[in-house]
């Protein structure tokens, strides 16, 4: 079953336009986050590893959309992601070592919030 929902998001992420892809990669950092969350307050020892790599997932995605940014054409809306992406980043690394679980509950809004916003963009506009 998990192989199949592995095939299904590839080709999801090979047929969706570029807004639809920044939606998955958003939702990627939300399900990670959430995820890491769900982990570390299980409290269990062997979670902590999978945590930690929920987490990195969800930083190594925020960096492809920190990337991705056009900060010459994006002006003052590609600044202001690049100035989220490297809040998110940090927190991420912080709620990582720590365990802190509120720098990571504190993202997961702030993520969602863009997903909702980009699926907007997606359905309006064919990017």
């Amino acid at each position: 079953m998990a192989r199949r929902a592995n095939a299904y998001q590839k080709i999801q992420a090979e047929t969706a336009s570029p807004a639809q892809r920044v939606v998955l990669v958003y939702k990627g950092i939300s399900k990670n986050l959430r995820l890491a969350i769900a982990h570390i307050k299980d409290g269990a020892p062997e979670k902590i590893g999978p945590a930690s790599s929920a987490i990195q997932f969800a930083q190594e995605l925020t960096v492809e959309l920190k990337l991705a940014l056009d900060m010459e054409r994006g002006g003052e809306i590609a600044q202001n992601l690049n100035n989220l992406y490297d809040f998110w980043i940090e927190e991420m690394s912080q709620g990582n070592m720590k365990k802190d679980i509120k720098k990571l509950e504190d993202i997961v809004p702030l993520v969602d919030e863009l997903v909702e916003a980009w699926e907007t963009i997606a359905k309006q506009v064919k990017l």
